[in-house]
């Protein structure tokens, strides 16, 4: 099928947003609060992408693996390190999370061609909080999250609405992210997908239309794209 890009839906964390160092220290402090060994975050960015209760739980349920604590223990144990985790990274989102390299330019540079969103798993409140930080808001002209259950991902119902209120075909828009839930998501609602490679996550089998190893590879693609 021939596409023709007008619109281009962005995940946040790992796709249009570098938050790991954050994540992974907000991370670590619950964990140690509640007395268990921390980890790298090339171990942490394997856990992102379901939301911030999914992070929480992952990292525990990776302990539980390993055997560090008991089955027993573990839902208590992610209630609490859900409550220091959220405390922590309020004070703390924004103090290493900025956009990736050539992000900002390109927003900047294609905001009157094509019609941007983002949708993430990430909470409304913490997705405000960083993206009105970094002076992002003014691009999108939709940000739906996680907080809603209809529009997380893997599900298609966030694109939908972001494409009924756009008014565009299934080959006029685009999902970019880094997870396998952002491809997912995209083959649910019958869209093309980008994979971002420099991103955390896995596809987990999934094969994307296309794939990009930065932005630069993203002015690129479109180009091919929008002239083939």
């Amino acid at each position: 099928m021939k596409h023709n890009i007008k619109g281009i839906i962005f995940d946040l964390d790992g796709t249009l947003i570098d938050s790991l160092l954050d994540l992974t220290e907000s991370v670590n402090y619950a964990l140690k609060k509640v007395g268990l060994k921390t980890y790298e975050p090339e171990i942490v960015k394997n856990f992102v992408g379901n939301g911030m209760r999914s992070l929480i739980e992952t990292s525990i349920n990776h302990l539980l693996m390993e055997k560090k604590i008991k089955q027993n223990d573990a839902n208590q144990i992610k209630e609490k390190c859900l409550q220091y985790f959220l405390e922590h990274y309020d004070d703390n989102c924004i103090h290493h999370t900025d956009v990736f390299f050539g992000v900002e330019d390109f927003l900047k540079t294609y905001q009157k061609q094509y019609k941007f969103a983002i949708l993430t798993n990430k909470s409304e409140y913490f997705t405000y909080k960083i993206i009105n930080h970094l002076k992002m808001k003014e691009f999108f002209t939709h940000i739906l999250t996680g907080d809603k259950e209809t529009y997380k991902k893997p599900k298609p119902y966030g694109i939908k609405k972001i494409q009924k209120n756009w008014g565009f075909s299934n080959n006029e828009i685009l999902m970019i992210g880094d997870h396998y839930t952002d491809i997912l998501a995209a083959k649910n609602a019958n869209i093309p997908s980008v994979f971002a490679i420099y991103g955390y996550g896995k596809l987990n089998g999934l094969i994307p239309e296309y794939s990009i190893k930065d932005f630069l590879s993203l002015k690129q693609l479109l180009n091919l794209i929008n002239n083939r």
